[in-house]
This record gives structure tokens, C-alpha cells and sequence, in this order.
């Protein structure tokens, strides 16, 4: 480990794995890379996971929807078991696997599409969301595109990349504001 050492914790997950994490301090520099002068403007959606200024569609795979029929095998599977057994144990596991296995392809998905990005942009810019508020409206599909998860991603990979990342207020007015000088028309 490069750095000096904050803190350190042991977390166990769902299938009794240890793990380690360090929470180290030390210096980074970002690297000065020549820009595209590429500027990318996205927005969120549920048909598309994101769609840009010019129209280009971004799917996700939305991993939960495709793995629905498994997990509820498994669920199943897990409360036809008597309490305290073994085979509930190992049924236990074998659904808190198949959620494990969601999140990480989740996240292998959005690191991906987070790179991608950085590839194509100088700076790309998001509105700001309330995700609370379209849990309530759409459900599961939101939470299955995980668009939080995918600004922390973005966020790490836009400054370890020297790009430029910048989110809209939720409630900043953009259809029919001048971008030169910020008049708003009707």
C-alpha cells in the first residue's frame, strides 16, 4: 500500500466472506491528458439508461429483470426449509450468491459505460435526480439501473482521469435559457 494507513476494517457479507478494507491517504496526481474538447451532455431515462445531446442511446442489461426467475427459485427453495437446518443454510447461500453475482455484473456494467465515457468526453455533464421520488413512481426498474451507483463510479473515474464532471441542479431551468447570457425566454 502506497500512503499512510487511516483506518482499517473487517466486514463480512452475506456468505460469511471476510473482507479487509484500508482506508489509505496519499498523494495522487491526475494526469494532464490532451483534451478532446469533447463535451457530453446526458440524460437519464428508463427506456434508455442514458441518452446524450445528439440522441445515442446507452442501454443497461437491467441484470435484476433478467435474473427474476432464478431468484424466486431460490426464495422458494429457501422458505420450504425448516429453520435451523443445514439446507436452509446452504439455501440461504445460494440466494445471497445469486444477489452477489447481480451487483458485481452492476458494477462491472457501469464501470465499463463509466470508462467509455471518459474515452469519448472532456467533461459530460448530468442533471441532478431525485431517484427517491422515481422509486416511488417506476419501482424495481430504477433501482435495477442504479443510477447512484453509476455517478459515484463516474465520479472517481472522471477525476482519476483528469475530466471534468458537472451536475445540474434538479431544479435549474435549461429548456429556453440562453447559454451565452442565461435570458429566459417562454
Amino acid at each position: 500500500l502506497k500512503g499512510t494507513i487511516q483506518t482499517i476494517t473487517i466486514k463480512r457479507d452475506t456468505l460469511n466472506r471476510l473482507w479487509i478494507c484500508f482506508s489509505v491517504k496519499e498523494m495522487m496526481e491526475v494526469p494532464k491528458e490532451a483534451s478532446t474538447g469533447q463535451i457530453g451532455g446526458f440524460d437519464f431515462g428508463l427506456k434508455t439508461c442514458l441518452t446524450d445531446e445528439q440522441g445515442r442511446a446507452y442501454d443497461s442489461p437491467q441484470f435484476l429483470r433478467r435474473e427474476l426467475r432464478t431468484l424466486r427459485k431460490l426464495n422458494k427453495a429457501l422458505s420450504r426449509k425448516r429453520e435451523g437446518s443445514h439446507n436452509r443454510e446452504r439455501a440461504r447461500r445460494a440466494l445471497a450468491r445469486a444477489h452477489i453475482r447481480i451487483a458485481d455484473k452492476r458494477e462491472d456494467h457501469h464501470f465499463q459505460l463509466a470508462n467509455d465515457l471518459c474515452d469519448a468526453y472532456q467533461a459530460v455533464i448530468f442533471e441532478g435526480l431525485s431517484l427517491a421520488g422515481m422509486k416511488a413512481l417506476w419501482g424495481r426498474k430504477v433501482s435495477d439501473l442504479g443510477f447512484a451507483q453509476f455517478m459515484q463510479i463516474l465520479e472517481w473515474i472522471t477525476f482519476k482521469r483528469g475530466k471534468k464532471l458537472i451536475q445540474i441542479e434538479r431544479f435549474e431551468r435549461t429548456t429556453g435559457k440562453c447559454s451565452a447570457c442565461g435570458h429566459c425566454q417562454k
